[in-house]
């Protein structure tokens, strides 16, 4: 990629934080995961005003910018409106093309990896390894909730990512999401069929889809909540425990470590990421 789109597509190289008051351009976020990409409009700091959430299988049929195009139709806004992007992806494969096809729609384009994490030190080895998606969650995190805090994002895999009382990450863990842990199972075994994921009322199952309920969503919840204990015991007492990502409405009421479900801090995270660095 080279030209015009080339130099469009910036890097974070500073942060600053907002001025409160100050007028804020309409900023489009995009959090693209192994399977899903969620996309988030903002208009200043806060909420998103507008998401939405694509298949990358469908995404990735036919032309990346006219699929843009069709995005932002299905959230009521025109290229027009947005004078930037900001980008998590952990699909090398997308990332290059993502970002050009923004640039082409939007104008900046923020990557965001280990190398543009804006005012956060990573404590990672090697950094390069962590995913821009955990800085996202560790930016969003700190800025709302303080530190030491760790924040549970949901998805095919699950991650816990810790900061420090100072901002850091600090680093954390990484467990099979639950719904990849259970498909791998039902995969594997013949006998067994998937019962949904319902709660259920009691761990002692009495039927073979009430004991697959009870162990895969009770048994996540043990493992939240135990893995949680464990990071808590060495980075010290957290202020916050954050649910977030998919499965984060089903699984955060199955566990006793998790405070808060917050459905869009990736994305807030990715907003707050450019507007630090627009200032």
């Amino acid at each position: 990629m080279g030209g015009p789109a080339r130099d469009r597509l910036l890097r974070v190289r500073k942060w600053l934080i907002p001025r409160r008051g100050a007028s804020a351009p309409m900023v489009l976020a995009v959090d693209a995961g192994n399977y899903k990409v969620a996309f988030g409009l903002f208009d200043g700091m806060g909420p998103p005003t507008r998401t939405l959430a694509l298949t990358r299988e469908s995404l990735e049929a036919g032309s990346l910018p006219e699929r843009l195009d069709h995005a932002l139709e299905a959230m009521e806004s025109e290229a027009e409106s947005i004078q930037g992007a900001c980008v998590a992806s952990v699909v090398p494969s997308l990332t290059g093309a993502l970002a050009s096809a923004l640039a082409g729609i939007c104008g900046q384009v923020l990557v965001l990896d280990w190398q543009s994490a804006p005012g956060i030190t990573i404590r990672y080895e090697p950094p390069s390894d962590l995913g821009p998606d955990r800085i996202a969650n560790a930016i969003a995190l700190y800025e709302m909730y303080g530190g030491p805090a760790c924040a549970v994002d949901l998805g095919t895999a699950t991650n816990f990512d810790v900061v420090t009382a100072t901002g850091d990450f600090a680093g954390g863990a990484i467990a099979p999401g639950l719904a990849t842990s259970a498909q791998s199972l039902f995969e594997r075994a013949a006998r067994l069929r998937d019962p949904g994921l319902k709660p259920p009322d009691s761990a002692l199952g009495r039927s073979s889809a009430h004991c697959l309920r009870s162990g895969i969503l009770l048994g996540y919840g043990g493992l939240i909540d135990r893995l949680v204990q464990l990071l808590e015991a060495e980075a010290g007492p957290f202020s916050s425990v954050v649910a977030t990502g998919g499965l984060a409405e089903l699984v955060a009421p199955l566990c006793r470590s998790i405070h808060r479900v917050h459905p869009h801090l990736t994305l807030e995270g990715l907003n707050i990421a450019y507007h630090r660095w627009q200032e």
